[in-house]
């Protein structure tokens, strides 16, 4: 018997034809028999943890609607929070579910624990929202955990931090304490981290480090040695590129990529220069670089490729990221954080989807003129 060796991308293609084959069983059991709210709530939740591979049509279209408003006010804090973080995973913008579950999330926040408060926020950085009442509740709540001195798990204490710095919700009041108490109180306890949390709480340093260009006030109650155990560059892992790929990028040939950019550069200053020779080296961007997988902002990020073009002269230049964006990352904090410190660095960061990458390598035109024009 010989074995069959599967590639990254055909075991992917399993793995969702499998998943999406449990769920259209699920669904069809559902429509034969009357399925409780408790029942679909939680295929939701499970569902959720594949969010790239499930088939959102059938999900929303035969398990969504058994969970009505009216049914979520019989629902608990733990069904709650893992129901709003699955939403957000899943994509899922249902108006009205939504909404009541921030009405009913506002009201029990003050029974919240600690891993409820980090699912909520969690859920709202990847749906990148900001519901004033729920988020007013959460600041007052963590207010006042901080000050009754409230434990926290360190990996929910962290979540918060991560979540809050990806909605851009910058208070050192809440920030500074949840760190020096729970994430990194000393050294010792710096280094149990695991690379995910090192790498999340040196995304949360780099935003307050951006944070404090622009406003020192807020860094005030950062005491210098909290930030001296915050701030550890070279204890992260960093996003190096065999941990960027670690779903299957089969179709990503950066050689291919790498060579039809510069063929469309070639091409496209050939022909300004037909339509007018003696501006084209002045107005036309000159290609001066290519690189694939290079790390940038200290090593810690990874892009795909990273392109230089002249503007006029050697010293205009313009360097552009292209970063891979996927189903699994669409919705990610860690990619918008990442993009936002990027953009403030001084990159270009085109918005270029998993799909188009097979438009980039055959070199079609109109991706690369929407990514460098």
């Amino acid at each position: 018997m010989q074995l069959v060796r599967l590639s990254l991308s055909q075991k992917r293609d399993l793995d969702r034809d499998l998943l999406n084959c449990v769920l259209a069983q699920l669904c069809a059991e559902h429509r034969s028999t009357e399925v409780s709210s408790v029942l679909a709530l939680g295929a939701i939740v499970g569902f959720s943890q594949q969010a790239a591979m499930v088939d959102q049509e059938l999900l929303q279209g035969q398990l969504l609607p058994k969970i009505t408003p009216d049914s979520l006010s019989e629902r608990g804090l733990v069904e709650l929070t893992s129901l709003i973080l699955a939403l957000a995973n899943l994509g899922i913008e249902e108006q009205e579910l939504t909404f009541q579950l921030y009405a009913l999330l506002s009201k029990h926040t003050p029974s919240m624990q600690s891993k409820h408060v980090a699912n909520v926020l969690l859920a709202l950085a990847t749906s990148d929202v900001f519901p004033n009442n729920l988020l007013a509740e959460l600041e007052s709540k963590l207010k006042a955990d901080i000050r009754d001195n409230v434990f926290y798990e360190m990996d929910d204490a962290l979540t918060i931090c991560w979540a809050l710095a990806s909605l851009e919700y910058y208070d050192a009041s809440i920030t500074a304490p949840l760190l020096e108490r729970f994430v990194c109180p000393n050294m010792k306890l710096r280094k149990l981290l695991n690379s995910n949390q090192q790498n999340q709480l040196h995304q949360v340093a780099l935003a307050w480090e951006d944070r404090r260009q622009s406003d020192k006030d807020v860094f005030k109650l950062f005491s210098p040695d909290l930030w001296n155990l915050v701030y550890q560059p070279k204890l992260c892992v960093g996003e190096l590129p065999e941990v960027r790929t670690v779903m299957d990028l089969d179709i990503l040939n950066l050689d291919n990529v790498e060579t039809a950019v510069e063929t469309y550069f070639r091409d496209r200053e050939a022909a300004s220069s037909k339509e007018a020779p003696s501006s084209a080296a002045e107005t036309i961007p000159r290609l001066r670089s290519v690189e694939q997988n290079v790390q940038l902002l200290d090593d810690f990020y990874g892009v795909d490729l990273l392109v230089t073009l002249e503007h006029g002269g050697n010293e205009n230049t313009k360097t552009t990221a292209v970063i891979l964006d996927c189903a699994l990352s669409s919705n990610d904090p860690w990619q918008r954080i990442k993009k936002r410190q990027l953009r403030a660095a001084g990159y270009e960061i085109p918005d270029v989807r998993y799909a188009e990458w097979e438009l980039l390598q055959k070199g079609d035109k109109e991706i690369f003129d929407a990514i460098f024009e």
